[in-house]
């Protein structure tokens, strides 16, 4: 569980994975402990495609414990970040958050062998048709994914809502 989660927050392989910082470099600008395990914080990411372009940034929020793990973080303009920043009013900011939740396949000493975990991803996207006029229809996907951590292995379920 622990791979995964940091595989998934870590400014380091975001890349990887996300196709908004697809080939891009991502750094983390600046964060904020929430809690006494690193992983756990609220974190803004930027995302350059050439050192002198910034392509978005990311409001990102990370949460481990032995018990599961969730990444939630929405990609925000730099306006709109910088609005924020400034105290502007994040009413009238639109974010649309995404995330991921991992779970253990096993509680916590239960039985013996590998344990695995259990990833369902959830992402919200501006719908074609909406307009500044209204709060943008949301579409949502979950996806989930058993990875077997020692063996670095996946079998994929997925689940369309």
């Amino acid at each position: 569980m622990e791979v995964l989660f940091d595989f998934l927050r870590h400014e380091r392989t975001r890349n990887r994975w996300d196709l908004l910082s697809n080939q891009r470099h991502v750094r983390e600008l600046v964060y904020v402990s929430n809690g006494e395990n690193p992983g756990n914080r609220v974190s803004i990411m930027q995302v350059n495609s050439s050192p002198n372009k910034i392509e978005i940034l990311y409001l990102q929020e990370s949460y481990t414990d032995e018990t599961g793990s969730y990444i939630v973080y929405a990609p925000m303009d730099i306006m709109a970040m910088s609005k924020i920043l400034n105290g502007g009013n994040p009413k009238f900011v639109s974010i649309l958050p995404s995330g991921f939740s991992i779970m253990p396949d096993k509680a916590p000493g239960q039985g013996d062998g590998a344990v695995g975990s259990i990833l369902t991803l959830a992402f919200q996207s501006v719908d074609r048709l909406s307009n500044k006029e209204y709060m943008p229809r949301r579409r949502s996907k979950s996806l989930m994914l058993s990875y077997q951590q020692p063996l670095l292995q996946s079998r994929m379920l997925c689940y369309l809502a």
